[in-house]
């Protein structure tokens, strides 16, 4: 007798797998009356009906069955935070307090410029959600705040997608494992079978990684802050005609001192090419004199009589 290919047994485990609860009840917890049952039966079965023929709807409360919860919403937010401070350090250290206190994290973090000018600090922060609120209206209090934004997206039907996808993907992994401890059959089929079962874990592997990555998200609040450093920043107020005016003679100096920066940035370009400059120029002043005392007509000279 030969040995039954390995994907017929396959199809044959799928097939009673299928069919095996085709005799079960469509409602979870409910048995169907069978014809032959007495009438005192299903007279107990049947709800109690008040005095004007109605049924009763009124049930135990402690019989009434337990609504199915609906799945928790899975949202990714993203908060960005910029302000102008006085003080670029000890805003950061307020800040650092903070987020230890709110139990976040620090992704990432950079501070350009150096002490004496102005300075810029960047900090990618991850707050729980539940305490997002809390900490934004904790950094809005040091400084000056410029930018304050929170976007959300939510991710709820492709995280629970992701799962439902794992899950038929490890049943069938563990299908096919069963197939594999029990079957006899050809090398090539079993290394086909083999080959199969690792497409399934990779897939698995890749379908459980984008989870975590949700679940991290949706977990934790991204939040970018930034702070511009400004000594005695004074916030601005609603602009009067005299302010105007004062604006625009201010805009029109640093115009000027800028074009005379400028100036100062061109000569110092041009002065190491001047010795260079000044040779060309006396070579071509020599040659173009030369030429015009060629082409001058020499005098006439008087004719003399003898």
């Amino acid at each position: 007798m030969k040995y039954v290919p390995i994907w017929v047994v396959l199809s044959l485990f799928l097939v009673a797998g299928c069919s095996g609860d085709k005799g079960a009840s469509p409602y979870p917890g409910k048995r169907s009356v069978d014809s032959s049952a007495s009438e005192a039966e299903v007279a107990q079965k049947e709800p109690a009906r008040n005095d004007d023929g109605k049924a009763n709807d009124q049930k135990d409360p402690d019989k009434r069955q337990a609504q199915p919860e609906a799945p928790t919403r899975k949202i990714i937010y993203t908060a960005d935070l910029s302000l102008i401070v006085d003080d670029l350090s000890q805003a950061e250290e307020a800040l650092l307090a903070l987020v230890n206190k709110h139990k976040g994290l620090v992704a990432q973090s950079s501070i350009t410029g150096s002490s004496g000018s102005p300075r810029q600090g960047r900090w990618r922060l991850r707050i729980p959600v539940e305490k997002l609120e809390d900490f934004r209206r904790a950094v809005v209090k040091l400084g000056v705040p410029e930018t304050n934004t929170l976007n959300s997206e939510d991710v709820t039907g492709r995280y629970y997608d992701l799962e439902a996808s794992i899950k038929t993907y490890k049943a069938s992994e563990e299908a096919l494992r069963k197939l594999m401890d029990k079957a006899v059959g050809k090398v090539e089929e079993l290394l086909a079978v083999e080959k199969e079962l690792a497409a399934r874990r990779e897939k698995i592997e890749q379908l459980q990684g984008e989870l975590n990555r949700l679940t991290n998200l949706t977990a934790l609040t991204t939040v970018n802050v930034t702070f511009r450093e400004i000594k005695n920043y004074v916030p601005p107020q609603a602009a009067t005609f005299g302010s105007r005016i004062a604006a625009t003679f201010s805009d029109s100096i640093e115009a000027l001192a800028g074009f005379g920066r400028g100036l100062l940035l061109v000569g110092a370009a041009l002065a190491p090419w001047l010795p260079l400059v000044l040779v060309v120029v006396v070579l071509a002043w020599v040659i173009i004199r030369r030429r015009l005392s060629r082409l001058r007509p020499l005098p006439v000279q008087p004719l003399q009589h003898e």
